[in-house]
């Protein structure tokens, strides 16, 4: 097989869907060094990546160009744009269905058409069934960037052209929070978010800086009221480059199931993950800097779960003294210069 020069990728989906690709495309890219990578997507998840190693040029999924993909009626201007691509790569939901047959007529054999989602409880992360689904692909160059497949710090230093980072040298202790996600039901409740943010602040100092995305908007007042009285920050909807730039600069950011935490474990920030009910063993952000909290393996106590036993209030089996604690004890074994005194 020749290497491609233009590559087209069609992978619809959400942040964290994303940067779950990303260790996929990274060894595309090591594989076809040269190649010009096209994604068609969601323009608001990809144009912050155009440029990287990752991403040449982006397209909407939701242009007209695409209206006939998946409708099995695939057009012309569709066709004559999917021509310009030596090779082609479609990982969607059903491979099987009429945008599957479309995108095999387009590219004959030039392309991979794939799932992309492992099978529900087949207990493969969807980041190595991503990978995995790379072998089809006939190409020797391939299969070597395959066996060398890193999933940590994806993003590490390049928001940074023309500007440093802050440094990472305590005190003070800086920690991100963002308390939503996408889905009620991953969301751990705010009040023991405030908890373990208040212990931070007075047994480590720490700076507090307050994250709130488009589905928190109704507790935006409230927050601000909040971080007001506890001297805190409070970041509401940033762009995608500029939260990417502040996240760098923490030493810890504690989310739920989300994009954001998967955007924090990208960029190589010890990150805290709630995760509950989504399984973790597929979907949690991956790397050794990443700490996975599930209702199963916390302490049950008073503010422990519910008598309800409801899906959407599983999270609650996580009391926030243990939370606190992880963070804590990793700062001590893992900084110099900072003394937990809990």
């Amino acid at each position: 097989m020749e290497i491609p020069k233009n590559v087209l990728i069609i992978k619809p989906g959400a942040l964290g869907d994303t940067l779950l690709t990303l260790p996929a495309v990274a060894a595309l890219r090591r594989a076809w060094p040269d190649a010009g990578f096209h994604w068609v997507g969601y323009p608001a998840h990809l144009e912050w990546l155009k440029g990287t190693a990752y991403l040449d040029a982006c397209l909407s999924i939701d242009s007209r160009l695409f209206c006939h993909l998946f409708d099995g009626l695939a057009d012309e201007p569709l066709m004559e744009l999917l021509s310009r691509y030596d090779y082609g790569i479609a990982w969607i939901r059903d491979p099987q269905s009429m945008a599957g047959a479309a995108f095999r007529r387009a590219f004959g054999n030039r392309c991979l058409v794939s799932s992309s989602f492992p099978a529900p409880g087949c207990g493969i992360h969807t980041g190595d069934h991503l990978l995995q689904t790379l072998r089809g692909i006939a190409d020797p160059r391939v299969s070597a960037a395959l066996s060398d497949a890193p999933t940590a710090a994806l993003l590490r230093g390049i928001y940074s052209a023309g500007e440093s980072p802050p440094g990472l040298a305590f005190p003070p202790l800086r920690v991100m929070i963002h308390p939503g996600s996408g889905d009620r039901q991953k969301c751990w409740p705010l009040e023991r978010f405030q908890t373990v943010a208040g212990t931070l602040q007075s047994q480590a100092a720490a700076e507090i800086c307050w994250l709130l995305g488009p589905a928190e908007s109704g507790m935006a007042d409230e927050m601000r009221r909040y971080c007001r009285q506890h001297s805190m920050e409070l970041l509401i909807e940033p762009p995608l480059q500029e939260l990417a730039r502040r996240i760098q600069g923490m030493h810890v950011f504690l989310g739920n199931d989300s994009g954001v935490s998967h955007l924090s474990a990208a960029l190589g920030v010890g990150t805290w993950a709630l995760f509950g009910p989504t399984d973790p063993k597929e979907w949690a952000p991956q790397g050794d800097h990443v700490h996975v909290l599930v209702p199963e393996l916390a302490q049950r106590g008073p503010d422990g779960p519910s008598a309800d036993g409801g899906k959407g209030r599983v999270l609650e089996g996580i009391a926030p003294g243990v939370v606190s604690k992880a963070i804590l004890d990793a700062m001590v074994f893992t900084t110099r210069g900072f003394h937990n005194e809990h």
